[in-house]
């Protein structure tokens, strides 16, 4: 049975670093990355390579867009562009879990903003959870994510 790939995007290594040997623990296979950058740089190298990707909303070091309290957002909005315009789009897109201070209203609001790429990744936020989310909500939504990839890799 192959094992459901996580890919975590958090520039806190306190928080990520831990939470992925919690979830190798669980049976996942996890890594993380602590950067915009290199979070666009681990997905365009290899669309395929995980099965989800949870991103907190705000990283530093992406073109410019740190000061932007939605960053994990627009860097899932310029995934999608990228790929959409190679035609090939892979499936973790579709299942993104974003960890964030702001509210699924927030979101509402960033649909209105009529940016193409913060459109785009507003669209494929498959869960949206707040920072403070507790281990068995952000567990809950792994694991239906995670039954998700099974069925889409048969």
């Amino acid at each position: 049975m192959t094992q459901t790939r996580i890919l975590v995007a958090d520039d806190s290594t306190e928080w990520s670093k831990p939470f992925c040997d919690f979830l190798e623990r669980w049976g996942y296979r996890a890594e993380s990355v602590a950067t915009g950058k290199d979070l666009m740089d681990s997905i365009q190298s290899n669309p395929d390579a995980h099965d989800i990707l949870i991103v907190d909303n705000s990283m530093p070091e992406h073109e410019g867009a740190a000061e932007l309290p939605y960053c994990g957002v627009l860097i899932v909005g310029r995934l999608v562009a990228h790929f959409r315009t190679q035609e090939q789009f892979p499936a973790i897109l579709e299942h993104v879990i974003v960890r964030s201070i702001y509210s699924r209203e927030d979101l509402k609001d960033l649909r209105r903003e009529g940016d193409p790429e913060t459109q785009a990744g507003c669209d494929q936020v498959a869960v949206w959870l707040d920072r403070n989310v507790t281990l068995d909500e952000l567990m809950g939504s792994i694991t239906r994510l995670a039954n998700a990839a099974k069925v889409r890799r048969r």
